[in-house]
């Protein structure tokens, strides 16, 4: 079981890469007014690093930690700078 969990999470890092590869500007100042373009990739920056966690958890010898099985519900969206 840990194997295809792990498989699945390697899957969805691997799409989270890739999106955030597709969606990097060439030139980073290209994202200073593009708030959508900022949001897609520190989304998928942080799904990549959860999962990273998530895969280290359940390949950890000890088992101290448990993987994120769900996204927390978010209570409050800050509202973005004019």
């Amino acid at each position: 079981m840990d194997k295809q969990l792990i498989e699945e999470k390697l899957e969805s890092l691997r799409r989270c890469v890739s999106r955030i590869e597709q969606k990097c500007p060439p030139k980073p100042e290209a994202l200073d007014s593009d708030w959508d373009l900022q949001d897609i990739i520190a989304i998928n920056l942080t799904r990549a690093v959860q999962l990273s966690v998530d895969i280290a958890a359940i390949s950890s010898p000890k088992r101290t930690l448990k993987p994120h099985r769900r996204w927390p519900k978010v209570s409050k969206i800050s509202p973005r700078p004019a």
